[in-house]
């Protein structure tokens, strides 16, 4: 394979003389989105690996993993850096890097194509320099050894920059929260609940939680009060913030409202001189330590300092209040672990992690190596939201003990419509819900790459929440065209007036099945399986090209809109397994 290893991309990088594909590890800038399509350069969009290529991948890697936590015990503050989440965040982690490189290993040359790496990082570029060598590759050099070390000194001050521009957004977060007094006042059987808000969890002094839902109402029945530990979700809002302090049906804190100033300031220059090594650890030959230590300091994301906050937060509210149990939930983020360590430093009860997301099986996050299950801080409970989520996790997971497993049920509200009417129903219109991480873009790139096979349907474009559709959209090479619409539709409007709904890694498709609209799952650079709804087959289809995707689309097409009239009780069957409904016997997992 023809490779060219690059931190930027440039006119040299472009202009080659063969049709070049690019993996971006960062997001691109103005000029280089522009140099792209100036010179024709697309995605390259990475293909799924069989069944043997998956078992041989998870098995080195779980070796590889094992190395590089086997110095950190459960108190270390490795566990509360986000290197420890393995693919937190997606696009930027050492597990993705280590799917993308095992992938590219597996994938046959294409030809004179070449394939453009821009790398995060100059440790990331000497990884794959090395990579290319072992697996020979046809490497064209794009830099000298001045100019690396020049690279390196210019990312030192980036990094410097980066923690600057968080340090204020830590003064600013701190200045607008309301001022408190934590503890005191509350007596008896007390639950600590650790998760986050949206604007919308807000209404008329009333607080709402998007993913435990009205819990501490169960609770209080049950003769338990609450206390929440919570930040936002998106973007940090001083009008929202200030909600916190008013909810009148339980006591709702945030983590700036319960830090000291001081003790701010000075756990955010500690976090900065903290310096995470790991020894030389190997994947697959090419070593990763120096890499390691890099995004253990790196400050572009927000996520170290966000973990730190939490904990220096979750440890001065349990230092002035007795709790008798610990609720967050449970996805293997970098917070979670923070809060335990704290809840766990000071002697309080017990730990339970709810798991309330959509399992996939190519997570890497919750996948649980030998080393880690006995390292890894962790719950002393895992409650599911049903016997086939519990099912999911136990088999993705490998590790987690069965006997600290509980069905469990959903807490959160899934919205349902009645039936797809004909009213707002449009046989052309494909709903594509996008997911929740920056790889997101090299999907839409993909759609909007093949458009030309399905110009007989219109696209919806719906962004997460997380990842807004300005984020997204600014880093596609190809241009959007007037068949493709953006949503600001609510998201039953969206599944209503739809043929049908395109998903990768989104929970909308369990959302359109639910509600009789057909979907359609795209293993697009997706190498890993990763359908959280793989054993549903009614009016499912997978697809892993634009003809498959052609030909699904026109069967959902030609099926009269009454012939899926069986399918919202089908799946409604199906998910009753994945999201059993709340019943007293249930929500007892929670107390018992």
């Amino acid at each position: 394979m023809k490779v060219i290893i690059t931190t930027r991309l440039s006119r040299r990088v472009c202009r080659g003389q063969v049709p070049l594909r690019l993996i971006s590890f960062r997001r691109l800038s103005k000029k280089e989105i522009l140099m792209a399509r100036k010179f024709n350069v697309g995605r390259f969009y990475l293909p799924a690996i069989g069944s043997k290529d998956t078992e041989e991948f998870l098995g080195e890697f779980d070796g590889f993993w094992d190395e590089v936590v086997s110095g950190f015990p459960p108190e270390h503050p490795f566990w509360r850096n986000v290197v420890s989440s393995k693919m937190q965040p997606w696009e930027n982690s050492i597990g993705y890097l280590c799917l993308v490189l095992f992938t590219l290993a597996c994938t046959p040359a294409s030809g004179d194509a070449g394939l453009v790496i821009v790398c995060d990082s100059v440790q990331m570029r000497r990884v794959f320099i090395e990579w290319a060598r072992i697996n020979r590759w046809e490497l064209i050099s794009t830099g000298s050894a001045q100019g690396g070390r020049v690279d390196a000194i210019a990312q030192k001050i980036n990094n410097l920059g980066w923690f600057a521009v968080r340090f204020l957004s830590c003064l600013y977060k701190k200045w607008f929260s309301p001022s408190v007094k934590a503890g005191g006042g509350i007596r008896g059987d007390t639950a600590l609940i650790s998760s986050f808000y949206y604007p919308s969890s807000f209404r008329n002094g009333s607080y709402h939680d998007p993913f435990l839902g009205n819990l501490h109402d169960f609770l209080k029945k049950n003769g338990m009060k609450c206390v929440y530990l919570c930040e936002p979700l998106n973007e940090f809002d001083k009008n929202t913030v200030q909600k916190t302090s008013h909810c009148q049906d339980t006591k709702v804190y945030t983590t700036y409202s319960l830090i000291k100033w001081r003790e701010m300031i000075l756990a955010l220059i500690g976090l900065y001189f903290r310096d995470i090594r790991v020894s030389e650890v190997k994947f697959m030959g090419c070593d990763m330590s120096k890499l390691i230590r890099w995004y253990a300091g790196n400050f572009i994301n927000s996520f170290n300092i966000g973990a730190e906050i939490r904990f220096k937060a979750a440890e001065r509210l349990c230092s002035l209040q007795k709790f008798d149990r610990l609720i967050y939930g449970f996805e293997e983020n970098v917070h979670e672990r923070a809060c335990i360590q704290a809840f766990r430093r000071l002697g309080h009860g017990k730990i339970i992690g709810y798991s309330h997301a959509v399992i996939y099986p190519l997570n890497l996050k919750i996948r649980l190596t030998g080393k880690e299950a006995l390292l890894k801080p962790g719950p002393d409970a895992y409650v599911c939201t049903g016997p086939y989520a519990k099912k999911l996790l136990q088999k993705v997971g490998v590790r987690y003990p069965s006997q600290k497993m509980t069905d469990g049920c959903i807490i959160k509200d899934i919205p349902e419509i009645s039936k797809k009417n004909g009213a707002g129903y449009n046989r052309r219109r494909i709903l594509v819900a996008l997911d929740g991480m920056e790889s997101s873009i090299v999907l839409l790139e993909w759609i909007l790459e093949h458009l030309k096979m399905l110009d007989d349907f219109i696209f919806c474009l719906r962004f997460h929440p997380n990842v807004p559709a300005k984020r997204i959209v600014s880093q596609c090479i190809n241009r959007i065209p007037d068949n493709v619409e953006i949503s600001d539709n609510s998201l039953m409007q969206d599944i209503e007036g739809s043929l049908c709904v395109l998903y990768r890694h989104s929970s909308v498709g369990m959302q359109a099945l639910l509600n009789g609209v057909p979907a359609v799952y795209l293993g697009i650079d997706s190498p890993l399986h990763g359908d959280p709804l793989d054993e549903f087959t009614t009016y499912k289809w997978s697809v892993y090209s634009v003809s498959e995707l052609a030909a699904a689309l026109e069967e959902i097409k030609s099926s009269a809109p009454e012939q899926s009239d069986e399918l919202p009780g089908a799946a409604r069957k199906f998910l009753q397994g994945y999201f059993a409904a709340p019943s007293e016997g249930s929500l007892k997992s929670f107390i018992d």
